[in-house]
């Protein structure tokens, strides 16, 4: 089976048209499976409330659905979202008394410029969708975690979308801890399974690690996969509609997949377009994952 992860910005309640609700929190996954692929929405529910849902839910996906209802700020940070992350496949849906015109000078020169207009109607969008080919994941077997919760006589489960296959009694570690665990069941579609294939909405049951010791955005993967470290290279590109110099000695917000953290620029200066080479310090993480048991709807 064939599985495919979109985000769904500009409408909160679009996702209810296209798919069945699943996993429900600050983001809100909806799901549509067919006889050989399966379609997962990913909708930032608590957006534009805050700003995280937003970034989660791009991360999650390797396409996006954008619904215009308006011409808005709220428009604006989207397609600021969708540049800065790079989703180059993508589908805009126009609301009504609205013309696609209005939005061509908005977007030109971004990564929206090369997304495919479908009608507001929702088995244009599915068909569309069942016939694209979208991105997959490349690199190394790794699971992010995006949900976890205790289970009563099953014990630890976390979410997450697959990258590469997973298998029943495979080890990881749990990046960017050093705790090795076990997957001992796996679930999909609330189906059991001996394995889970890459691009799939998987629940997995852990050995190894309790619920107070997870946090959204860690990583199962194959031990020696990924590296832990606080300071760190990165190809940095200041997007155009940053007006200000991004310098060393400023404090920000680093994003790496579901992971949040304070970051300080230890070396190197960028101005607004420009692209280059920053050594970023990571500090403690700044935004910690509330417990989702607090406010997790299986």
């Amino acid at each position: 089976m064939e599985f495919k992860n979109i985000v769904v910005l500009g409408d909160n309640t679009f996702g209810d048209v296209l798919g069945k609700k699943g996993t429900e929190s600050d983001i809100t996954l909806y799901n549509y499976k067919e006889e050989t692929q399966a379609l997962s929405f990913v909708v930032p529910t608590e957006y534009p409330g805050k700003i995280q849902p937003v970034v989660y839910a791009i991360n999650m996906a390797n396409a996006a659905i954008v619904k215009v209802d308006a011409i808005s700020r709220t428009l604006g940070e989207i397609i600021v979202a969708l540049e800065c992350a790079d989703i180059k496949k993508g589908y805009i849906v126009m609301g009504e008394n609205l013309i696609r015109e209005q939005i061509l000078p908005i977007i030109k020169g971004t990564v929206l410029q090369n997304y495919k207009f479908i009608d507001n109607d929702r088995i244009a969008i599915i068909d569309t969708l069942s016939k694209e080919d979208l991105p997959h994941s490349e690199g190394n077997v790794r699971i992010p975690i995006d949900h976890f919760f205790n289970v009563t006589s099953v014990g630890t489960i976390i979410l997450g979308t697959t990258r590469g296959k997973i298998k029943k009694f495979d080890e990881f570690i749990m990046y960017p801890t050093d705790k090795k665990v076990t997957v001992k069941s796996i679930q999909v579609f609330d189906e059991d399974k001996d394995e889970a294939e890459d691009g799939s909405r998987a629940g997995l049951s852990l050995k190894g690690v309790s619920v107070a010791e997870l946090e959204r955005g860690y990583v199962l993967a194959k031990e020696g996969t990924m590296k832990v470290a606080r300071e760190v290279d990165v190809k940095f590109k200041v997007q155009k509609f940053w007006k200000y110099p991004v310098n060393s000695g400023g404090e920000y917000i680093f994003v790496c997949g579901l992971q949040q953290l304070r970051a300080t620029i230890k070396e190197g200066a960028l101005n607004s377009g420009e692209e280059g080479i920053l050594k970023i310090g990571l500090l403690e993480t700044c935004l910690r994952t509330r417990r989702q048991n607090m406010d997790f709807k299986a």
